[in-house]
């Protein structure tokens, strides 16, 4: 399917580049709403960008790990050289026998040359960090085209999906500010959907809604370009513990497959919030076989020591 908008290249290109504004931004993201083909493209796009980025970061961040690594060993091989080599100037200042001396020094180097080969300190856990990546896709599903539902809740899923996307536009983004207050003015449309918890779709619906709430305030602590206060961003940490708990509770629920994602996001929301303890119980739900297991394998061997 093909998208006949004027300048809809044009009009893409600005908008990845934020040079969209005003009355032209709000009427193509209409536009990006509405139409399958330009929604479709833009997810391309951005999970092409997103992976582009992701490598590089991990490559990056391993590259300056091995720098610091071998800078810290090297550091640690001089001081612990010149500590010896200090004892063997004192003693050779007292005992001024060359024969003893010269056994001593032999014997010294050879310290030395043994200790160079000793590794050095153990990794330290990759910097998570969400200024221009996303944790989690934005995959609108259900929400965004239409619903299988055939309860009379449909109608106000279908608006709820609506307001939904609309305030995912800003997480996308990496807005997260923005997503968060856009999100929460749907939470007692969420509430009094959820009264027919018999409907497996609307609860799993409203658990989507509540995941993408509690990750955005996770995200926005862990966004360098934005300065928190500590008691801010211990709010946020707080708010997505109560969040994500609650979309977990809901998907377990609501019957979904894998719960990976909900337990992965909960316990690093717990584990920086100081409860390393629940942390670590969230992250060993994560199924081997799923998404987030080798993460949350680092997060645990981190928060254990």
């Amino acid at each position: 399917m093909k998208c006949n908008l004027p300048d809809q290249k044009k009009l893409m290109s600005a908008y990845f580049t934020n040079e969209l504004s005003g009355e032209t931004l709000k009427k193509f993201q209409e536009h990006l709403f509405n139409c399958n083909a330009c929604f479709e493209e833009l997810l391309l796009k951005r999970k092409a960008i997103n992976l582009i980025k992701e490598e590089g970061t991990v490559f990056l961040r391993k590259d300056i790990q091995k720098k610091e690594q071998r800078k810290r060993r090297i550091f640690s091989k001089i001081i612990w050289n010149q500590y010896w080599l200090d004892i063997l100037t004192g003693w050779m200042l007292v005992n001024k026998n060359i024969v003893y001396s010269g056994i001593t020094a032999t014997l010294v180097i050879f310290f030395l040359v043994f200790q160079l080969g000793k590794p050095g300190n153990p990794e330290f856990i990759s910097a998570i960090e969400y200024s221009e990546t996303v944790p989690y896709s934005f995959a609108p599903g259900d929400f965004t085209r239409g619903n299988r539902s055939a309860q009379p809740e449909s109608g106000r899923l279908k608006v709820f999906g609506n307001r939904f996307i609309q305030a995912m536009f800003s997480y996308n983004d990496f807005d997260y500010q923005n997503t968060i207050n856009g999100l929460a003015t749907l939470e007692p449309g969420a509430e009094l959907l959820l009264q027919n918890q018999s409907d497996e779709i609307i609860v799993n619906q409203i658990a989507e809604y509540y995941f993408y709430l509690g990750v955005s305030h996770f995200a926005l602590t862990k966004n360098t370009k934005i300065t928190l206060q500590k008691d801010a961003e211990n709010a946020h940490l707080k708010s997505a513990v109560n969040f994500l708990s609650r979309s977990l509770m809901l998907a377990q629920k609501g019957g979904v497959k894998s719960n990976n994602k909900f337990h992965y996001f909960l316990g690093m929301a717990l584990g920086f919030s100081g409860e390393k303890v629940l942390a670590i119980e969230q992250l060993r739900m994560v199924k081997k076989e799923g998404q987030f297991f080798n993460q949350s394998t680092q997060l645990i061997n981190y928060w254990s020591n």
